[in-house]
């Protein structure tokens, strides 16, 4: 796996628009980290966050429409195994700094959301943030192959989890099967975040398998082909 990796990172410099690509990545893990420190009821750091591990399966993925990639041993691995490695790397370090900028919130900055009803609400958005650990990697094997069902698939996983969640049947939801309120912990939900995001990487592996033999969609990578020729 460690030649995997260090294969990952040879090509990723030659992704599509890598250095914007790369900035954007860094401006998006500050993001989540400063919503996730400074704003209360919102799971958009927790999304920024995530959003990352995107951006890492796309580096690797896109050097593969190259014909020198195509003719390559290497290409199964960089379109499959190697981007779902880098997503659950991507994924793990995200949902770390996602945890720790929430502990520091929590219990530094704002102590009353540590307790009674704001510590249940925090819980609750963090579970919604395992959701997009597992959602989002399954959209980037499909995407990448398929776009249009790709975005069926998230549409599909994302539009009934925002009903839910606005509607606070997700919060009844998680009570319900916890038994009651107080049985909701912020550090069995951590752990279970990062359970999500190895459960995501190997879904997403399963899925970049099952359309390995189709070509990549030129919807997902057409538009950086242009502007690279300018």
């Amino acid at each position: 796996m460690i030649n995997d990796i260090k294969l990952g990172f040879k090509v990723m410099k030659y992704g599509f628009q890598y250095k914007t690509i790369l900035w954007l990545g860094l401006v998006f893990f500050g993001l989540g980290v400063v919503f996730e420190l400074f704003i209360n009821d919102s799971v958009l750091g927790g999304l920024y966050l995530m959003l990352c591990s995107s951006y890492a399966f796309q580096l690797v993925i896109t050097p593969t429409v190259s014909k020198m990639v195509c003719s390559s041993f290497a290409k199964k691995k960089l379109q499959t195994s190697i981007p779902c490695i880098f997503t659950a790397i991507m994924g793990i370090i995200a949902y770390t700094l996602y945890f720790a900028a929430k502990f520091i919130r929590m219990y530094v900055l704002v102590p009353e959301r540590a307790v009674g009803e704001n510590y249940q609400a925090e819980c609750i958005m963090a579970i919604t943030v395992i959701f997009l650990a597992i959602v989002m990697p399954i959209y980037n094997a499909v995407a990448y192959k398929k776009f249009v069902l790709g975005l069926v698939v998230m549409l599909v996983c994302l539009l009934p989890f925002v009903f839910l969640s606005s509607s606070g049947a997700l919060s009844r939801m998680v009570f319900a099967f916890a038994g009651n309120s107080t049985n909701l912990s912020l550090v069995p939900v951590m752990l279970l975040g990062y359970a999500a995001v190895i459960v995501g990487a190997f879904i997403s592996y399963f899925f970049t398998l099952m359309l390995y033999k189709f070509e990549m969609d030129p919807k997902t990578y057409r538009s950086a082909m242009a502007k690279a020729g300018k």
